[in-house]
């Protein structure tokens, strides 16, 4: 996109419908009762910057430290990913500029 008569482009909004299975409804459930929000995580080459919203960190790091669900999406990720440090990765990042 270039030049002034350009078009304004916007981001399309993508959807999709799916069942979470009978059995694993509690489950998913407290995935989201953590309070984590507007989870995105971005690619550059190998690196991967997540980024959430949440009210209280410590809260939902407690609730997800007990969290079965959790326990086994990190399973999951575990040989995906290099070997977290024992140091706390999620800082609160202080927003210094936001645009809608």
């Amino acid at each position: 996109m270039s030049g002034a008569g350009a078009a304004a482009r916007h981001p399309h909004r993508i959807g999709r419908r799916t069942r979470v299975k009978p059995e694993a409804i509690a489950g998913y459930r407290d995935w989201h009762q953590a309070g984590i929000r507007n989870y995105t995580i971005y690619m550059d080459g190998p690196e991967l910057f997540s980024y959430f919203e949440v009210d209280d960190l410590d809260a939902a790091m407690a609730f997800l430290s007990t969290s079965e669900v959790s326990d086994r999406w990190q399973a999951l990720m575990a040989p995906l990913m290099d070997a977290p440090s024992a140091e706390n990765p999620w800082r609160v990042l202080e927003e210094v500029f936001h645009q809608d």
